[in-house]
């Protein structure tokens, strides 16, 4: 599912650090979630997005935040392996 940031109904949390941007909010009847990750000095970015029914919220909000950080920043092709 694409979402156009015009899409976004209402937006429940955002938070900015150095490494990482997260937004969610609703879309719809659904809650949309996204975490970018920037490693390799900017060079490479890494996103989860999850939707799930603002019903299931009870079920699936709790977990979000556990997936989100079971995530490292990864590589992209080509750059060093020595980056992060």
């Amino acid at each position: 599912m694409k979402v156009e940031s015009s899409q976004l109904v209402e937006v429940i949390f955002e938070r900015a650090t150095r490494d990482w941007i997260v937004l969610s909010g609703f879309v719809g009847k659904k809650v949309y979630y996204q975490k970018t990750i920037f490693s390799c000095i900017g060079e490479v970015m890494n996103r989860l997005v999850l939707f799930y029914p603002i019903s299931q919220n009870p079920l699936f909000g709790p977990m979000v935040g556990l997936i989100a950080k079971s995530l490292p920043p990864g590589l992209g092709y080509g750059t060093p392996t020595d980056c992060r």
